[in-house]
């Protein structure tokens, strides 16, 4: 039996029967007084699926049994996703292109605690230092996506508007000059005088 077919049967043995939320994306971000930036896009499996409300969540007792091919597999299918669904907008546009790397928690990007049954989704982590002149970030639902994506932001710990997007919509635009106007006094305060 191959793997795909002996997880899928898994899945379906241990949910059987029951009905799931269609999955969305949420798409978290914060931004740093230093500019260090974390977008932090979280996938919930089910959406490599043809019809995923039908299907039933990763769970923990599945989870531990993957091994290393298992997760690089998934990890390839969430870049993939990424790219089709969520578009990526800095004014001025940045140079370089998002480079995840990936870790696995419950829904909301909470630790999976030991139970059997607790929903896994991997978390799509970009790490990166935005240019002293950035002054949006803004992120589109394609039009070849399926899901919602949930724009999630937060500045220097405060927590922004929510904004759900469908395919084909763009967010609002995230005003970043007040991480610029504060990186900029800091850089002139520690200029030798």
């Amino acid at each position: 039996m191959r793997t795909s077919s002996f997880l899928t049967f898994l899945w379906v043995f241990a949910f059987s029967g029951l009905a799931h939320p269609y999955p969305d994306l949420p798409v978290r971000a914060d931004f740093k007084f230093n500019g260090e930036a974390l977008i932090t896009v979280e996938i919930d499996p089910r959406c490599f699926e043809v019809d995923p409300e039908k299907e039933p969540y990763l769970v923990n007792g599945v989870y531990q049994a993957l091994d290393k091919k298992d997760l690089a597999e998934m990890e390839k299918k969430a870049n993939a996703l990424i790219a089709k669904s969520i578009k990526f907008s800095f004014d001025p546009p940045l140079a370089e292109k998002p480079v995840f790397t990936y870790r696995y928690t419950t829904l909301a990007d909470k630790p999976i605690d030991k139970k059997d049954q607790t929903p896994v989704v991997l978390q799509a982590d970009w790490k990166f230092k935005i240019p002293l002149n950035t002054k949006t970030y803004q992120i589109t639902a394609l039009p070849e996506g399926k899901y919602s994506v949930q724009f999630i932001n937060s500045i220097l710990g405060q927590q922004k508007d929510l904004n759900v997007l469908f395919p084909k919509e763009s967010s609002y635009k995230l005003d970043l000059s007040l991480v610029s106007r504060i990186r900029k006094a800091h850089q002139k305060n520690k200029a030798p005088r």
